[in-house]
């Protein structure tokens, strides 16, 4: 097959290279007579998953001179992250690591990661119905219904809260170790007021490891709520406490590399998603 041919078969139009994904961009592939789906895997040297994923519209198996095929440069998949499902659970279900998704999508900072980030997976095909049902339930499970209003919010600052981290396993942003994140990250300007998110007592108030400075509130039902990496704390162990109440104030104290607010919902000591219990607030 020479140049001249291949030139005449195909052309690339570079799109902008995705986000932190160093050559990865998406050509079009004009079909001529006689191509098939075979043809275009060998050609460019892909897997027919990867030109089912980019090509959902178009019947591999009845291809005709003219149709228009987008071709991604590396072969794999895109998965967006939704509310309820981590990077985790998006490693689990593409059987591959949580470190190598981070290190392939460039993201050195997993606090980082926006809400509908697509990650790419190298060397993947779609999913088949049953690991998509997987993910499926894993987002359910994520974002089951909790009481509503059983707790408000945790931050003086207007409109919905601004999450950079959800609840779920991820890599320390310090160590790079991997560790369940057991609450979530809301950002905040330094100095923002912290609010009690619910009637309660104060349990403990001070310096505590990773969180840095910290302030414990026990509540009714066996909950605790955790306020990490404030700047100052504004009250002490026995205190009681009320809704809205403001107890510190936003700052990078323990393991932070920026202003934000640890917050944690526990109940029985055991680490629950803040999602299910603060519908209305992200």
């Amino acid at each position: 097959m020479t140049g001249a041919w291949l030139a005449a078969a195909w052309f690339a139009v570079a799109a902008p290279a995705f986000a932190g994904l160093h050559g990865l961009y998406v050509s079009r592939h004009v079909v001529r007579q006689g191509e098939t789906v075979e043809t275009l895997v060998r050609m460019f040297g892909t897997t027919r998953g990867t030109l089912e994923s980019q090509n959902p519209r178009l019947n591999l198996d009845a291809l005709r001179a003219g149709d228009q095929v987008r071709i991604l440069s590396k072969p794999g998949v895109f998965q967006r992250l939704q509310p309820g499902l981590t990077v985790s659970d998006v490693a689990y279900v593409y059987k591959t690591s949580q470190e190598e998704l981070l290190s392939v999508n460039g993201i050195t900072d997993p606090r980082r990661i926006s809400a509908n980030r697509e990650l790419f997976i190298p060397e993947r095909d779609p999913l088949t119905a049953d690991r998509l049902r997987t993910l499926d339930r894993k987002r359910a499970r994520a974002t089951a219904r909790a009481p509503r209003g059983l707790f408000g919010k945790p931050l003086a600052v207007p409109g919905r809260l601004v999450m950079s981290d959800g609840f779920g396993r991820r890599l320390h942003p310090i160590t790079g170790e991997p560790q369940l994140h057991a609450g979530s990250d809301f950002v905040a300007p330094y100095g923002t007021p912290i609010l009690a998110a619910r009637d309660g007592t104060v349990e403990y108030s001070g310096i505590k490891g990773g969180y840095g400075k910290l302030v414990i509130l026990r509540h009714a039902g066996d909950y605790e709520t955790y306020y990490g990496h404030a700047t100052e704390l504004f009250v002490k162990e026995g205190d009681a406490v009320v809704a809205g109440q403001v107890i510190a104030r936003v700052g990078a104290t323990g393991d932070a590399t920026a202003p934000h607010l640890h917050f944690e919902i526990r109940q029985g000591g055991s680490p629950k998603n803040p999602q299910r219990y603060m519908r209305g607030f992200f």
